[in-house]
């Protein structure tokens, strides 16, 4: 059997399979890998084979959503695990979109039950993505997401915030934090600030606008 068939079926089993030394079987990294440059997604295809020139410049925007806890049984498979922590219920989805400039489409890419992301996992997770998008076409891509201690180590994984290099063959892509997120950090450490004011190194402010959201 193709190793990447097993993968697919369950992650899980694939570990288990690995450690135990029953079949000598590449890293799950090499597996994820080799999956995103075979990976052939119609529907993306499609749309971008669609896109004029000027949407060619895209944002891919990452965010995990929290999940309800449970495990179910459908068509012979059971599903609710984290595909990043083995045998743990996933407490989040990390849903990757890309949205196109100049009045471009809005697709959903790719939805991964997740129960604790190193910053590593994510690090492989962005690469996938960027090959997947770049085997279609010559796309100048952006990767935006919020500014969580995960995310900010996988960006210096892939080498730091701006511009980055994401391939041998010298593809780029940059990488980003969205001001909305940076600025509901900033609200929420306000809102629980004792005094309900923030210090700066050139003045201090009470920020009544970000109390109230705006």
């Amino acid at each position: 059997m193709d190793p990447a068939e097993i993968f697919n079926v369950s992650p899980s089993a694939y570990r288990m399979l690995r450690r135990s030394d029953v079949l000598i079987l590449p890293t799950e990294r090499l597996i994820r890998k080799l999956l995103s440059k075979s990976f052939q997604d119609e529907n993306l295809k499609l749309i971008l084979e669609k896109l004029l020139p000027e949407q060619g410049l895209m944002n891919v925007l990452f965010d995990e959503v929290k999940l309800k806890e449970t495990q179910r049984f459908s068509a012979g498979h059971m599903f609710g695990k984290g595909s990043d922590k083995e045998g743990v219920l996933a407490k989040s989805a990390l849903v990757f979109e890309i949205v196109c400039h100049h009045g471009g489409p809005k697709y959903v890419l790719r939805i991964d039950p997740v129960a604790g992301l190193t910053a590593q996992q994510l690090k492989d997770r962005i690469l996938e993505v960027f090959y997947r998008i770049r085997e279609k076409g010559e796309f100048h891509v952006s990767f935006i997401s919020d500014n969580c201690a995960v995310i900010k180590a996988a960006y210096v994984l892939l080498g730091g915030i701006g511009k980055v290099y994401l391939s041998p063959d010298g593809h780029t892509a940059f990488l980003s934090h969205d001001y909305d997120h940076i600025y509901k950090n900033i609200r929420n450490n306000w809102i629980t600030e004792p005094s309900k004011e923030l210090t700066f190194s050139y003045k201090k402010n009470k920020l009544y606008c970000l109390l109230e959201g705006h």
